[in-house]
């Protein structure tokens, strides 16, 4: 009996060492878990506010990025304007230019003329 009632005692005491310590292992699990708890909540703000920094920041970006699209657009628009007045212009010299050649080739031509009647009309003084 005194085997028996030892045996009890033993695997009592045992049982009640691997509770306790199963007791501690549960509230260290615990005390590290409510750990982590804490650092995750206080991280989250943390990273909100990373997140909110980071999406102004990309939105900032987009700003200036459609900003300088629509001035490469309007400066584009504007050269355009401008190759297509000095061509309209280009086109207007060269015409007024041809004009131009046109007439002192006929004044030239006039100038020989006139200058052949005189040449002439010399001639004919000397003849007589």
């Amino acid at each position: 009996m005194i085997s028996i009632s030892a045996a009890l005692i033993s695997v009592s005491v045992l049982m009640s060492v691997a509770g306790c310590g199963g007791k501690k292992a549960e509230q260290q699990s615990g005390n590290q878990q409510k750990a982590q708890g804490q650092q995750q909540s206080s991280d989250k703000p943390i990273d909100s506010a990373l997140k909110e920094q980071m999406n102004m920041y990309k939105d900032i970006k987009q700003y200036e990025f459609q900003e300088s699209e629509k001035l490469r657009k309007s400066n584009k628009d504007q050269l355009k304007k401008l190759q297509k007045d000095q061509s309209e212009s280009g086109s207007q010299t060269s015409d007024s230019s041809q004009k131009q050649k046109s007439s002192s080739k006929d004044v030239s031509k006039e100038q020989k003329g006139s200058t052949n009647e005189s040449s002439k009309d010399t001639s004919k003084d000397k003849g007589k």
